[in-house]
């Protein structure tokens, strides 16, 4: 199988690896448990991005469909479908995501409802923490501003809480 890859694709790798810090990318819409992705214009598979962007991605073809792997998929896809936007971001800074990228080329296996696309841009415009730096036809690129600033991925912060039980798994990080 051969496909052409749409330009708009490369456009966006260009411009994270000219114009981002290496900081995470959360991929949306992220709809399915699965982590594979059917596209408007042919493809269908587990994602092709991180061979072209430096960025680490979070992504379900990364997560390895093992429970201690997958909160963000969890946390991510409760805060989205509850329509809470305060713990939409609290989960991007728990994760420390500094950009998003929202994909119109992504196809509903079922439905174009369950991907919640038109409510995902009505949520991120809500917000105050994020700003669209970028489009590419239907790619849109948003800039989170988070409360830490992290350094290669690593910040330091003081006066942490002590929580508890043990949290193992969970579409709700209460701490």
């Amino acid at each position: 199988l051969k496909l052409k890859i749409p330009n708009n694709y490369f456009e966006l790798m260009n411009y994270f690896n000219n114009h981002s810090n290496g900081g995470r990318i959360a991929m949306l819409p992220q709809y399915t448990y699965w982590g594979w992705n059917y596209y408007s214009w042919g493809y269908g598979g587990s994602g092709f991005l991180w061979y072209g962007i430096q960025n680490p991605t979070l992504d379900r073809a990364f997560d390895g469909y093992r429970r201690e792997n997958e909160n963000y998929y969890w946390e991510i896809s409760k805060a989205i479908y509850s329509n809470d936007i305060n713990l939409f971001e609290k989960v991007l800074e728990k994760y420390q995501i500094e950009w998003l990228v929202l994909d119109r080329f992504v196809l509903g296996t079922s439905s174009t409802r369950n991907l919640y696309l038109d409510k995902i841009e009505h949520f991120l415009s809500d917000s105050k923490k994020m700003e669209i730096v970028e489009r590419f036809d239907k790619i849109k690129v948003y800039k989170v501003d988070l409360n830490t600033n992290p350094k290669d991925f690593v910040f330091l912060a003081k006066d942490l809480p002590v929580v508890g039980p043990g949290y193992k798994w969970n579409n709700y990080d209460k701490a």
